[in-house]
């Protein structure tokens, strides 16, 4: 009984051994790994080489927009608001009826405009009589006929009065009365803007008015669309109450993208320099500092540089590269200093 047991573990041993032996690959035959092909082949990579190119400094604010002409709709007379068929933000045409008084014979300024009208007719008709007979002289005579002469004139307005008009074709940029309120004569009740052309006023600190100028360059985006414009003031002392330079930047605004009291980003183009540069993509931040791969003789080395004017496709760079020197623009994974690479189109 015991040989046959020590029969029976001797075969199972014999045949564990035949079946792992079996069950081996030679690792001689498998397909060489991705990172065994890159370091011998080369990291595949696109080049490209730095440039002396034009590049211009655009920079980002932020501001309310405001119309370029303003009129203001003013109170002849000082009456009730009976009407007022406009909001802020309405569009209104030339010669449109923007507001509407109270200028019927029961309001309270026509009765008393009225009744001072009537007192001073017949002041001045007492005057004459007492100037005919030698008891006043020509130059009393002559003020009072010149009171009366104003005070009918008044009256007259304040009769033809009742609906004022828009003097230019524009919007609603302020309302500054409701509807009923009185408001006296003189007193501006709304602001209408023109839209054709507008303003940005931009606050600019004390440390960047400098860059500014006349005629730099600016846009703005709405949607897709692209509005171009130019700076037009540059003050040369800044607002005593915010400590800002109202920097004013006008917008043509034919297609009327834009209206007043907007809030919008606009870019200004501050200085356009000749240099160095490379694209954006080539440039990695690491820890930092900005790097690129620079290339020689099929090797990518990482090089710091140092960076200055940024613009939406370029940057410059004022160290670190010189003209014409190769780096890596694209496929930087599994890249490191010292790689070989392998330049694909």
């Amino acid at each position: 009984m015991h040989k046959s047991i020590l029969k029976s573990l001797t075969f199972i041993a014999i045949a564990s051994i035949i079946l792992t032996g079996c069950g081996r690959k030679d690792d001689s035959n498998l397909p060489p790994s991705l990172a065994q092909i890159q370091r011998e082949q080369g990291v595949p990579v696109r080049i490209t080489t730095a440039q002396i190119q034009p590049i211009t400094e655009i920079r980002k604010y932020s501001g309310g927009i405001q119309g370029a002409d303003m009129t203001m709709i003013k109170a002849p007379v000082s009456e009730r608001i009976v009407k007022l068929p406009i909001r802020v933000g309405s569009f209104v045409r030339k010669d449109q009826v923007v507001v509407e008084l109270e200028t019927d014979g029961n309001s309270p300024n026509y009765q008393n405009a009225k009744q001072g009208l009537e007192l001073l007719e017949k002041t001045y008709e007492r005057m004459l009589a007492v100037y005919e007979k030698g008891g006043i002289t020509k130059q009393q005579l002559d003020e009072v006929e010149m009171q009366l002469k104003t005070t009918r004139t008044n009256f007259e307005k304040l009769t033809k009065a009742t609906s004022l008009t828009s003097t230019e074709t524009g919007v609603v940029t302020d309302i500054f009365f409701k509807l009923g309120n009185t408001v006296e004569a003189g007193s501006y009740i709304a602001s209408i803007s023109k839209i054709d052309k507008l303003l940005l006023m931009l606050n600019i600190t004390s440390e960047e008015i400098h860059r500014f100028k006349k005629g730099m360059d600016s846009y703005i985006k709405v949607g897709n669309e692209t509005i171009y414009g130019k700076v037009t003031e540059v003050p040369l002392a800044a607002n005593p109450m915010t400590r800002f330079f109202p920097v004013e930047v006008t917008f043509q605004n034919k297609d009327r993208l834009l209206l007043p009291n907007m809030f919008v980003d606009a870019y200004v183009n501050l200085r356009t320099d000749t240099t160095l540069c490379v694209p954006n993509h080539a440039l990695l931040y690491e820890h930092g500092r900005h790097v690129v791969y620079k290339v020689k003789d099929n090797i990518a080395e990482k090089v710091v540089v140092k960076t200055g004017i940024t613009s939406t496709n370029i940057t410059q760079i004022t160290e670190g590269l010189d003209p014409e020197d190769t780096i890596v623009l694209e496929g930087f994974n599994n890249l490191q200093s010292g790689a070989k690479i392998k330049v694909i189109p």
